[in-house]
């Protein structure tokens, strides 16, 4: 199974260097027509000084709309191709401690809603990407258990506080802009005794694997994949946030013999056992 995700990990990567430069002329937006850079390329050199601008005046920025015309499309696709490929088998897994209520942040193309066991009442689904929500909204109509789609961001969920009795984080924490304010609202919509299930991409445990995922998350991954940052240390922020880690593994996925900058995994719940900070 590892050896499928391997090659289907070094597929995504050629397919959005490909796709990307294909068609950013194309996809640009009008204003920026006489600055040079692919679609959303001037939006991520410009948001530090939008934000400084914005906590000049003492009041947090609102999050950003989340807009990756290109990225979203390849994502789809290779999602449904990681289906195939093993990463079906690891969702339900993933799922398996999940009951009752359940707040899903990052839906993405929906690819956990076929995964969800019967003790799951309800599904809210969060996605802010808008082809994306129209791929998780065909893939809640054939979901065993009932999937509400609805737009929103991790950094500001439509949703009251102790709302609901599972919420669901699976590759969405590397993409946030904001993650230690995303974790806070997570946290914030648990019920008490509730329960967070995750499983994330996130830092390596020691260089020169460190040193790579640095580089790319300086430059050029989070341009190419639609906000991703390969070298998050999200296991640290979740207990920061006011977590207690209840199951937590470690994992290479895909275990390639020289490691890829997306391959350390951890997965596992994590239980709200403080007021998030």
């Amino acid at each position: 199974m590892l050896d499928r995700l391997g090659a289907h990990v070094q597929a995504f990567i050629r397919r959005l260097v490909v796709v990307f430069l294909a068609t950013a002329d194309a996809r640009g937006e009008a204003d920026c027509s006489s600055r040079a850079g692919p679609p959303g390329f001037v939006a991520v050199l410009d948001l530090p000084s939008r934000r400084a601008a914005r906590h000049a005046g003492g009041v947090p920025p609102a999050p950003a709309a989340v807009h990756h015309p290109v990225f979203a499309r390849v994502f789809g696709r290779l999602a449904a191709a990681g289906e195939r490929s093993g990463l079906a088998e690891l969702r339900g897994r993933v799922l398996a401690d999940t009951a009752g209520r359940v707040l899903e942040v990052g839906a993405g193309s929906g690819s956990n809603f076929a995964h969800y066991p019967p003790a799951v009442t309800q599904v809210v689904a969060v996605e802010p990407e808008p082809y994306l929500r129209g791929l998780a909204e065909q893939a809640a109509r054939r979901a065993p258990v009932p999937v509400d789609v609805v737009d929103g961001v991790a950094e500001a969920l439509p949703a009251g506080e102790g709302e609901f009795d599972t919420v669901v984080s699976t590759l969405v924490l590397c993409s946030v802009a904001d993650q230690p304010r995303a974790l806070r609202e997570l946290h914030r919509v648990l019920r008490p005794g509730g329960r967070l299930v995750f499983w994330e991409h996130v830092r390596a445990e020691r260089p020169p694997l460190t040193i790579v995922q640095d580089a790319l998350d300086r430059t050029v991954w989070p341009v190419l994949c639609g906000g991703c940052h390969v070298g998050r240390d999200t296991a640290t922020a979740i207990t920061a946030a006011g977590f207690t880690m209840e199951r937590l593994e470690r994992h290479r996925l895909p275990d390639t013999r020289i490691p890829l900058p997306m391959a350390p995994h951890v997965l596992g719940t994590a239980l709200p056992a403080e007021p998030a900070r």
